[in-house]
């Protein structure tokens, strides 16, 4: 009898212990609410908006959350059909339960989520259409007129100015070749293709070519660089430049519509201990990265559309869980997503779009860039257009019901989905990649050092070993798929067409490396059953 009471007041206890803990939480976490109607004389914890002056009530900007240290729990709304300018940057203090929860309030339909976005009006000196400006002290890195970006000038126009076999390698500066002999380059921007598959940016800090830091890989003879950021760059079209030496920001354009302009900077960032959710809003014109989350715990981005980013289109750093879901990221000037030093990464059902394209050759590595993570799924999105590599992954990932469409559109020795290992120590579990569809791997060959063009559907590269590359569909590819020092993986089932090289290459020319046992040359890579047309044999 006595045991049971004590049973009996154990569980009671317990109940009441649950209980005390969600009323703990509730009375801990705060919502914050944020309208065009409201008031930053408010205290942002009322989605009431009301007619007399009181501290109750809700935000009328993003400036007061930025003052603000959260805690998981805490939840931030944004009104339907209403646009934020930003950047917005939280920092979040690690509480035991909760998550930190950014999302819609309101009656949202697909067209009217909340959006964040990065302009700011200008009034530009001059009128019409001849070349205005403005002094301007923080970087400007987009322009728009109304809703549209006004192109970014550069030189030449397209393309890149070839360095002939004469050239003089150089680390420091550029050449100042024939057609840059009288000009301005102090304070230019130059995009550097140091190699086939890398661009290099740097600012350019005297008149004789000397550049900020050393490049990486030499500028050398074959290879090719862009400039942008001086006024003499801007045509009779519209244009833009800003002018690193002078700060001052140049455009011409035959739109009437009011000038706005993009700083450099992330736009929504994140940082400290604890949990984030971001759900149901829109991110607009970023300066950097659109969303840069650095953080410690769980990250969940679901339903979020991204459009017109400066860097990445989303960048997670050290989070041990990341899932990014049903979102459509576009016009990304670098990754589309990206992670760095993330243990586990779920990557579904997303709309990835034009990462790396968005204003000009850069050095954009992956329109969804998994490299840096523990282990990684990424399971059945689109990627359409990349100006490199489409799907990127190292140990224990899984690469599933994808689709990849023209990829490697600005750079060379690419394939639509990569996979790779960061050393002969590399010993993560195996990669599968499994009935994707890969369209289109173009490649450009601008810059050309005389090594094979290697432009593959999919690409198996150092170190890769026990991968098994399974019932996927190659169309119109260099090489239909590229084994490059891998040893000890199997490729089976798949489906090549019209591969404009071979349908499957296997190549070792460092067949040692470092001595991994599963890269020697009896360790051998399996193919059973693929069905190649259109390319030749192996």
């Amino acid at each position: 009898m006595i045991s049971h009471f004590y049973s009996l007041l154990r569980l009671i206890c317990l109940i009441l212990c649950i209980i005390l803990l969600g009323l703990g939480q509730l009375a801990w976490s705060t919502d914050y609410y944020v309208t065009a109607k409201g008031s930053d004389m408010a205290d942002g914890q009322s989605a009431v908006v009301k007619n007399q002056l009181g501290t109750s009530g809700p935000f009328a900007t993003l400036r007061p959350l930025s003052q603000l240290t959260f805690q998981e729990g805490d939840r931030i709304f944004l009104a339907c059909g209403e646009r934020f300018q930003g950047p917005l940057r939280l920092s979040l203090q690690n509480k035991p339960t909760g998550t930190l929860t950014i999302s819609q309030y309101g009656s949202c339909s697909t067209k009217e989520r909340p959006v964040i976005h990065g302009r700011s009006l200008v009034e530009l000196e001059g009128s019409g259409r001849a070349l205005r400006s403005i002094k301007m002290e923080g970087p400007v890195v987009q322009v728009f007129s109304g809703n549209s970006p006004i192109p970014r000038a550069r030189f030449p126009e397209s393309g890149y100015l070839i360095l002939p076999e004469n050239a003089i390698s150089s680390n420091d500066r550029i050449p100042v070749i024939q057609s840059l002999r009288g000009k301005k380059l102090a304070g230019a921007s130059v995009y550097a293709r140091t190699q086939e598959w890398f661009i290099e940016e740097k600012t350019i800090v005297s008149e004789d070519g000397v550049i900020e830091g050393d490049f990486r890989y030499p500028l050398r003879p074959k290879s090719g660089f862009y400039l942008a950021g001086k006024a003499w760059m801007i045509g009779e079209g519209s244009g833009w430049a800003y002018d690193y030496d002078s700060k001052t920001l140049h455009v011409r354009t035959w739109s009437v519509e009011p000038i706005a302009v993009v700083l450099s900077g992330h736009l929504l960032q994140i940082e400290g201990k604890g949990s984030v959710s971001i759900k149901g809003v829109a991110l607009d014109s970023a300066g950097g990265d659109a969303i840069n989350l650095k953080l410690d715990g769980m990250v969940k981005i679901d339903d979020v559309l991204i459009t017109r980013s400066v860097g990445n289109g989303v960048a997670v750093f050290g989070s041990p869980q990341v899932q990014i879901t049903n979102s459509h990221i576009e016009d990304s000037g670098l990754d589309g997503i990206f992670f760095a030093e993330v243990a586990q990464a779920l990557v579904n059902h997303n709309m990835v779009v034009n990462s790396g394209i968005y204003l000009g050759p850069r050095s954009s590595l992956a329109a969804i860039n998994a490299h840096r993570t523990q282990s990684a799924t990424i399971n059945e999105n689109e990627v359409l257009r990349s100006a490199y590599i489409g799907i990127r992954v190292a140990g224990d990932a899984r690469v599933h019901g994808n689709i990849v469409k023209s990829a490697c559109l600005f750079l060379s020795d690419c394939g639509a989905i990569y996979t790779w290992r960061r050393g002969s120590n590399d010993l993560r579990a195996p990669v599968v990649i499994s009935r994707n569809t890969v369209i289109d791997v173009v490649g450009d060959t601008t810059v050309k050092f005389g090594v094979f063009d290697y432009f593959s559907g999919i690409y198996l590269d150092e170190w890769t070993r026990a991968t098994t590359v399974r019932d996927n569909i190659v169309v119109n590819s260099g090489q239909g798929i590229y084994l490059h020092n891998a040893r000890g993986n199997i490729v089976e089932g798949n489906y090549i067409f019209g591969a404009r090289h071979l349908a499957i290459v296997e190549k070792d020319d460092a067949p040692e490396l470092a001595g991994a046992e599963y890269v020697k040359p009896e360790v051998l890579n399996i193919f059973i059953n693929n069905l190649e047309v259109g390319g030749g044999d192996r």
